[in-house]
């Protein structure tokens, strides 16, 4: 997001695309489709905490970007501010 979005707008769009997912592609997963906005919180609260993840996104980096690279703490603060809006809508 840094300032490129509209974080209202994007929040809006990620609302709707969850719903259109619920309703046509979570049928195996009753959770999600019973309440989308609370499963995607819910993965953005395990994504924080969960230290493989957290090397996985460092090894992903490693892979694919050349140049200026974020470490985790700093990336997903701004998928925290997200969330938060996600939250908040």
């Amino acid at each position: 997001m840094d300032g490129q979005y509209d974080p209202d707008v994007a929040v809006t769009i990620a609302l709707e695309i969850m719903k259109a997912e619920a309703a046509t592609r979570a049928g195996d997963y009753p959770a999600y489709k019973d309440d989308p906005r609370a499963e995607t919180l819910r993965t953005y609260e395990v994504m924080a905490s969960h230290t493989e993840f957290a090397a996985g996104y460092s090894k992903l980096l490693g892979d694919l970007v050349y140049g200026e690279r974020r470490d985790f703490k700093a990336a997903f603060e701004a998928t925290q501010r997200f969330a938060d809006r996600l939250r908040k809508a």
